[in-house]
Protein backbone atom coordinates (compact mmCIF):
# COMPACT_ATOMS: atom_id res chain seq x y z
CA UNK A 1 0.00 0.00 0.00
CA UNK A 2 1.32 3.80 -0.65
CA UNK A 3 0.28 6.38 1.71
CA UNK A 4 1.09 10.04 0.99
CA UNK A 5 1.43 12.09 4.41
CA UNK A 6 2.54 15.99 4.47
CA UNK A 7 5.63 17.20 6.45
CA UNK A 8 3.57 17.87 9.75
CA UNK A 9 2.23 13.94 9.69
CA UNK A 10 6.04 13.02 9.04
CA UNK A 11 7.06 14.71 11.55
CA UNK A 12 4.22 15.10 13.99
CA UNK A 13 2.50 11.70 13.76
CA UNK A 14 -0.58 10.74 11.75
CA UNK A 15 -3.61 8.23 12.34
CA UNK A 16 -5.77 6.78 9.00
CA UNK A 17 -7.87 4.43 8.35
CA UNK A 18 -8.78 2.29 5.41
CA UNK A 19 -10.79 -0.66 4.79
CA UNK A 20 -9.32 -4.12 5.14
CA UNK A 21 -9.95 -6.63 1.73
CA UNK A 22 -12.36 -8.51 4.62
CA UNK A 23 -14.32 -5.61 5.21
CA UNK A 24 -13.28 -4.68 8.31
CA UNK A 25 -12.02 -0.88 9.12
CA UNK A 26 -8.48 -0.47 10.33
CA UNK A 27 -6.76 2.44 11.94
CA UNK A 28 -3.18 2.82 11.33
CA UNK A 29 -1.22 5.55 13.43
CA UNK A 30 2.23 6.25 14.69
CA UNK A 31 3.10 7.86 17.99
CA UNK A 32 3.97 11.21 17.88
CA UNK A 33 7.84 11.10 18.52
CA UNK A 34 7.95 8.39 16.02
CA UNK A 35 9.76 10.65 12.47
CA UNK A 36 8.49 8.93 9.17
CA UNK A 37 10.90 9.84 6.06
CA UNK A 38 9.87 9.84 2.54
CA UNK A 39 10.09 6.57 1.18
CA UNK A 40 10.10 4.41 4.40
CA UNK A 41 8.36 1.38 4.26
CA UNK A 42 5.90 0.60 7.95
CA UNK A 43 5.04 -3.56 8.39
CA UNK A 44 1.51 -4.06 9.89
CA UNK A 45 2.13 -7.49 10.94
CA UNK A 46 -1.38 -10.12 9.86
CA UNK A 47 -2.64 -6.92 7.80
CA UNK A 48 -1.91 -7.96 4.27
CA UNK A 49 -2.98 -10.64 1.80
CA UNK A 50 -4.78 -13.45 2.86
CA UNK A 51 -2.25 -16.95 2.59
CA UNK A 52 -3.66 -19.58 -0.50
CA UNK A 53 -5.58 -22.02 0.83
CA UNK A 54 -6.10 -20.45 4.40
CA UNK A 55 -8.27 -17.75 3.85
CA UNK A 56 -8.37 -17.50 7.76
CA UNK A 57 -4.62 -16.27 7.81
CA UNK A 58 -2.51 -13.09 6.30
CA UNK A 59 0.30 -12.24 5.25
CA UNK A 60 1.96 -8.32 6.70
CA UNK A 61 0.88 -5.42 5.04
CA UNK A 62 3.53 -3.03 3.81
CA UNK A 63 2.85 0.67 4.13
CA UNK A 64 4.75 2.92 1.75
CA UNK A 65 4.99 6.66 2.64
CA UNK A 66 5.39 9.57 0.19
CA UNK A 67 5.90 12.93 2.41
CA UNK A 68 4.69 15.73 0.36
CA UNK A 69 6.58 18.91 1.64
CA UNK A 70 5.73 22.11 1.15
CA UNK A 71 6.36 24.30 -2.34
CA UNK A 72 7.26 27.56 0.18
CA UNK A 73 7.40 28.81 3.22
CA UNK A 74 6.72 32.64 4.43
CA UNK A 75 9.34 34.10 6.58
CA UNK A 76 7.01 34.12 9.38
CA UNK A 77 6.84 30.09 9.03
CA UNK A 78 10.69 29.98 8.37
CA UNK A 79 11.03 31.57 11.48
CA UNK A 80 9.02 29.31 13.36
CA UNK A 81 10.79 26.16 11.77
CA UNK A 82 13.63 27.72 12.55
CA UNK A 83 13.12 27.65 16.44
CA UNK A 84 11.08 24.66 16.99
CA UNK A 85 13.72 22.61 15.38
CA UNK A 86 16.49 24.68 17.65
CA UNK A 87 18.54 25.75 14.13
CA UNK A 88 20.33 28.63 13.55
CA UNK A 89 21.10 30.59 9.98
CA UNK A 90 24.32 29.80 8.14
CA UNK A 91 26.72 32.36 8.76
CA UNK A 92 28.97 31.45 6.16
CA UNK A 93 28.67 34.74 4.41
CA UNK A 94 30.46 36.62 6.65
CA UNK A 95 33.69 34.62 5.76
CA UNK A 96 34.81 36.38 2.21
CA UNK A 97 36.82 33.26 1.02
CA UNK A 98 33.34 31.58 0.37
CA UNK A 99 31.36 32.02 -2.77
CA UNK A 100 27.85 32.13 -1.99
CA UNK A 101 26.16 31.05 -5.49
CA UNK A 102 22.16 31.16 -5.63
CA UNK A 103 20.15 28.37 -7.64
CA UNK A 104 19.13 29.40 -11.04
CA UNK A 105 16.38 27.93 -11.35
CA UNK A 106 15.30 24.74 -9.91
CA UNK A 107 13.38 21.72 -11.68
CA UNK A 108 10.02 20.03 -10.59
CA UNK A 109 9.31 16.53 -11.74
CA UNK A 110 9.64 12.71 -11.08
CA UNK A 111 13.16 11.36 -11.10
CA UNK A 112 12.53 10.01 -14.72
CA UNK A 113 10.89 13.58 -16.06
CA UNK A 114 13.95 15.28 -14.25
CA UNK A 115 16.67 13.10 -16.09
CA UNK A 116 14.63 12.98 -19.43
CA UNK A 117 15.14 17.32 -19.28
CA UNK A 118 18.16 17.17 -18.37
CA UNK A 119 19.41 14.54 -21.25
CA UNK A 120 17.80 16.81 -23.77
CA UNK A 121 19.23 19.94 -22.35
CA UNK A 122 23.06 18.11 -22.82
CA UNK A 123 22.28 17.00 -26.18
CA UNK A 124 24.08 19.34 -29.13
CA UNK A 125 23.31 19.03 -32.29
CA UNK A 126 26.62 18.31 -33.29
CA UNK A 127 27.11 15.77 -31.21
CA UNK A 128 24.71 13.77 -33.19
CA UNK A 129 26.33 14.28 -36.55
CA UNK A 130 29.13 12.87 -34.88
CA UNK A 131 27.35 9.68 -33.80
CA UNK A 132 25.91 8.86 -36.95
CA UNK A 133 29.49 8.95 -38.91
CA UNK A 134 30.81 6.65 -36.10
CA UNK A 135 32.96 9.31 -34.81
CA UNK A 136 32.99 9.41 -30.81
CA UNK A 137 34.15 12.58 -28.36
CA UNK A 138 36.99 12.06 -26.58
CA UNK A 139 36.21 12.06 -22.81
CA UNK A 140 38.28 13.67 -20.20
CA UNK A 141 38.89 13.28 -16.90
CA UNK A 142 40.37 15.09 -13.89
CA UNK A 143 42.39 13.66 -11.30
CA UNK A 144 42.86 15.29 -7.93
CA UNK A 145 45.51 14.10 -5.49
Amino acid sequence: MERKINLYESLAGFKFQFSHLDGRRVIVSTPPEKIIGNGEIMTVEELGMPFFGRSYKYGNLFIEFTVEFPKSLTKNQLKAVREALHTKESDQRSDPSVKEVHVPKMYEGTEKELLAKLKKRSRDPDDDEDEESGQRAQRVECNSQ
